[in-house]
């Protein structure tokens, strides 16, 4: 892997840092509160429309948490059966010259999209997109990775989509991912709001340390951005119906599910936080995304989880359905390892019985 970080030497002219904090200084932030505002947001920039649009809807959220923008943009390697010269404007030149040539575009891109009230960082890497990407979200110690996707319902979206589900399985920090339905509003899909009219978040949640981690980062973004949460469960046609044949039965068995659905959310919730809960019966990635364009949701929460085998696989199809047919953005939250650690004072506030 060659590196080639242009803001990590002494040339200051690719970043720009208005009003430096002490979290930035440092460089390390380990030991502040994972629920607290982001402060660092990492953008990959492929100088496409989309990643032109995202980096647009990245500064805006940047600006509502007073954040600073990294803008990373991979040199990846020349296409294979690509012919030497093929481009006479890069032809002849090294690594280096691509690299000055990419910070130049980058710096009157951030120009043209970037407000001017955000402070950013520009870096240039070297090698295979989401290994860069992935490393530099470790290397800078990022709150956030905000990318757009390339989705398609067919098993050729599934093929396309590698980098994005290398990104969401492979990343330690939260990833928001834009579609392109989403970015172009085609389709069924929702207006693209500003992050600033986030009002309505949806938290698709198992009972379980996912579940968990996906409810504790939606509560967080539902109090930075004073939106509403509804939190949702959905429960399997198979388990409603399998040992269930009666009418009766299978009422008891939903009415069991809500119970304990609403129960496990008030035990994993503040008392001070109003949010919604609802069950829906179906298979999971289409029901709970038929409630987000019913509900209007701007943003759907979702807890990911790392598998082997064949769960890996069926993992990595539902991904790929769900953001080709998602009608906003998903932030998609990894589970951290040794399961959710809860801040002390969340810790303090959290109900243990439901009253």
């Amino acid at each position: 892997m060659a590196l080639i970080d242009q803001a990590a030497g002494p040339d200051t002219s690719v970043s720009r840092t208005d009003w430096p904090t002490p979290e930035l200084a440092d460089g390390s932030r380990s030991n502040l509160d994972p629920m607290a505002p982001w402060k660092r947001i990492l953008v990959p920039v492929d100088f496409s429309l989309e990643s032109m649009k995202t980096l647009s809807y990245a500064s805006k959220l940047a600006q509502s948490l007073s954040a600073c923008l990294d803008i990373v943009h991979v040199l990846t390697t020349r296409p294979r059966g690509a012919r030497v010269g093929a481009v006479p404007l890069l032809a002849g030149l090294d690594r280096e010259d691509l690299a000055e040539a990419a910070r130049a575009k980058l710096l009157a891109v951030i120009k043209r999209k970037v407000h001017w009230q955000v402070p950013w960082n520009v870096w240039i890497r070297d090698g295979q997109p989401h290994r860069e990407i992935l490393e530099a979200a470790a290397r800078y110690d990022v709150d956030a990775l905000v990318l757009h996707t390339r989705s398609k319902p067919s098993l050729e979206g599934f093929v396309d989509q590698g980098v994005t589900r290398r990104l969401v399985f492979g990343a330690s920090c939260p990833v928001l991912a834009i579609p392109p339905q989403v970015l172009w509003q085609s389709g069924e899909s929702l207006p693209l709001v500003s992050p600033d009219h986030w009002h309505t978040i949806l938290i698709p949640t198992e009972m379980s340390r996912v579940g968990e981690n996906a409810l504790a980062r939606g509560l967080a973004l539902a109090r930075w951005f004073n939106a509403r949460v509804t939190a949702f469960n959905v429960l399997r046609t198979g388990r409603l119906y399998s040992h269930y044949r009666p009418t009766g039965a299978r009422n008891r068995r939903f009415v069991q599910t809500k119970s304990r659905f609403r129960t496990w959310v008030h035990r994993h919730a503040p008392p001070d936080v109003h949010l919604d809960m609802c069950v829906g019966v179906g298979s999971p990635a289409s029901t709970f995304l038929r409630a987000a364009r019913h509900m209007r949701a701007h943003l759907i929460v979702m807890g990911t989880q790392q598998f082997s085998g064949w769960r890996r696989l069926r993992a990595l199809r539902t991904i790929s359905r769900i953001l080709a047919d998602t009608p906003c953005p998903i932030l998609c939250v990894p589970q951290p390892p040794g399961g959710l650690q809860m801040p002390a004072a969340a810790v303090s506030t959290t109900r243990d019985q439901v009253p």
